[in-house]
């Protein structure tokens, strides 16, 4: 019997993966091929907004088909939507960017740049930052309702926090092969390195963003385990996307370098590791609470 319920929760998440994957990566491909032309037109503009939105268009593949399998496969309502605290969001936001503040500075200190706000900031990182700080929730909330509500609430009544945690960031991280790996397959196809090196590559990537999703999992999984709140969970990894990824685009100098790159990393998975013992802490106490005296 136990089997059995472990095997459905299984099949639901490889239904979730299969469709998610179906529903964003043509969008991710699509977009990869349009800038592939821009580059060659050499027009960084088009470029970016067209990877940003693209992408946020894409981030709503998991979330449409977790909808689609509450309503024609499970036969089952969506959680009930709560917003949880309003000093939770604040919090938030205020700890992302003390975090990113305190990354650039360990990097400035470590590798010494002439740093500065941009000047002049052109319009096109208006448009992008302005609508980071408001669809950015959107794109958020659609990766969160399908890897946190619908992925991992599937899969921990049958195997537990961690171990779902484990499973569903992995998958997490497979669905966003195709965006870090592109830059990989053009060099592939263009016949820049060999297919031995390609494939040790390409597995490299994988190992990769499946440990990386892992944590971010682990952080996400905390905060919905805390508060069943999907919202503030996809505005956490709104802030998480936005000080990450145009920092370098308002900060000259220290905000794009390497230095920072890696202070920024390890912050952040510190932070995602605690939230892993924290969730790892909690089961252990829950099954100590059902063990027969």
């Amino acid at each position: 019997m136990e089997n059995e319920i472990k095997r459905k929760a299984l099949n639901r998440a490889l239904r979730l993966a299969l469709l998610a994957c179906l529903l964003s990566w043509g969008i991710f491909f699509g977009v990869e091929s349009i800038n592939s032309d821009l580059t060659r037109q050499n027009d960084l503009a088009a470029q970016l907004l067209t990877s940003y939105f693209g992408n946020l268009l894409a981030m709503l593949g998991p979330a449409l088909a977790a909808l689609l399998l509450w309503r024609f496969i499970d036969k089952q309502s969506p959680p009930a939507f709560k917003w949880s605290r309003l000093r939770y969001y604040l919090a938030i936001a205020a700890g992302m960017l003390a975090l990113r503040a305190l990354a650039i500075s360990i990097g400035n200190s470590i590798e010494p740049y002439d740093t500065g706000l941009r000047n002049p900031i052109e319009s096109y990182i208006w448009i992008i930052i302005g609508s980071s700080l408001t669809l950015g929730w959107v794109g958020g909330l659609g990766e969160e309702l399908g890897w946190t509500a619908y992925l991992l609430s599937a899969l921990t009544s049958s195997f537990g926090k961690i171990r779902a945690v484990f499973v569903s960031g992995i998958i997490r991280g497979f669905w966003h092969l195709p965006v870090i790996a592109w830059p990989l397959i053009l060099e592939a196809r263009q016949g820049k390195i060999a297919l031995n090196e390609f494939a040790i590559a390409l597995l490299t990537l994988v190992v990769f963003l499946a440990i990386s999703n892992i944590f971010f999992s682990a952080m996400m999984g905390w905060l919905w385990f805390k508060t069943e709140s999907i919202a503030l969970a996809g505005w956490a990894h709104q802030w998480f996307d936005a000080v990450r990824d145009f920092a370098p685009l308002l900060i000259m100098g220290a905000a794009g370098s390497a230095a920072t790159a890696l202070a920024w990393s390890i912050l952040i998975h510190l932070i995602q590791l605690v939230a892993l013992i924290w969730l790892a802490r909690q089961e252990r106490t829950n099954l100590k609470g059902i063990s027969p005296a």
